[in-house]
């Protein structure tokens, strides 16, 4: 009886085991289905991928555009459009890099005039502008003084509704909303006169914000004529919209990128 008891026993163990290599090979057979159907990639995907990629270097994201083809370049080494693409906006990115560094000097001196004149209104503008186009400890100081300025201007002020008048008009400003700030101003100025320079500043910039329509509408004829291989046009309408801003990084890289396509 225990022999016949040992021998089920065994008989158990060894059908269990062969079930047990049975389901496995089946999981691995099934991981290796699903492996491979993964890694099958459709004839033309890479083709759509640099269509896509084109489509973010016309509409000037490089960062997305440099991210597909270089996934393109791993994939397909011999894709030459892809590196071509590639390579130009790698130029296109060192460019940039230069243009910012120049942009940043151009505001520093901006912003050293500002506070040398005692204006917090184009010294906070500025700061705002550095800041953007770069990160450090630099504009410490010039944030301290433009801070006490801004301090000694509110001191001065006979009521908590001028005050805040003054905060909005600077903060409006600061953001570039010059038709705000100008009608801000204007109220100031009424009662405090020495705000008739800050005034006559607002508004210079306030007319020059009305380039800002012709500007877009410029930038969107580049990208059309572009996207349509018109690079003759492309570069007219670039070339417009650089000279009314010569200090636009956006209307710099533009005008690089017509040439780059006419040179190709």
């Amino acid at each position: 009886m225990k022999k016949f008891a040992l021998l089920l026993t065994l008989l158990f163990l060894i059908t269990s085991g062969v079930f047990a290599m049975s389901v496995a090979n089946t999981v691995d057979e099934e991981n290796k289905n699903t492996s491979n159907s993964e890694n099958i990639v459709k004839p033309d995907y890479y083709e759509k991928q640099l269509v896509l990629a084109r489509k973010h270097y016309f509409n000037g994201d490089l960062t997305a555009a440099e991210d597909i083809c270089d996934k393109i370049v791993v994939a397909e080494p011999e894709n030459i459009a892809a590196a071509e693409l590639q390579n130009k906006i790698v130029y296109l990115k060192q460019k940039e890099a230069v243009y910012k560094k120049s942009l940043v000097d151009t505001y520093y001196v901006e912003l050293r005039k500002s506070v040398m004149e005692g204006n917090c209104y184009d010294g906070f503008m500025y700061l705002k502008k550095i800041g953007e186009l770069e990160q450090g400890d630099k504009l410490n100081y010039f944030t301290n003084v433009l801070t006490m300025e801004r301090e000694n201007i509110i001191s001065r002020f006979n009521n908590k509704r001028d005050r805040s008048i003054f905060l909005k008009s600077l903060d409006a400003f600061i953001n570039e909303d010059f038709v705000k700030s100008t009608k801000l101003l204007y109220k100031l100025q009424e009662k405090y006169p020495q705000f008739s320079i800050y005034l006559s500043i607002s508004r210079a910039k306030e007319f020059n914000e009305e380039n800002d329509n012709r500007m877009k509408y410029l930038y969107k004829k580049t990208i059309k004529c572009l996207q349509k291989n018109e690079f003759v046009s492309a570069k007219n309408y670039a070339q417009l919209l650089y000279m009314m801003d010569y200090n636009s990084i956006t209307a710099k890289l533009l005008l690089d990128q017509v040439e780059l396509e006419i040179e190709d």
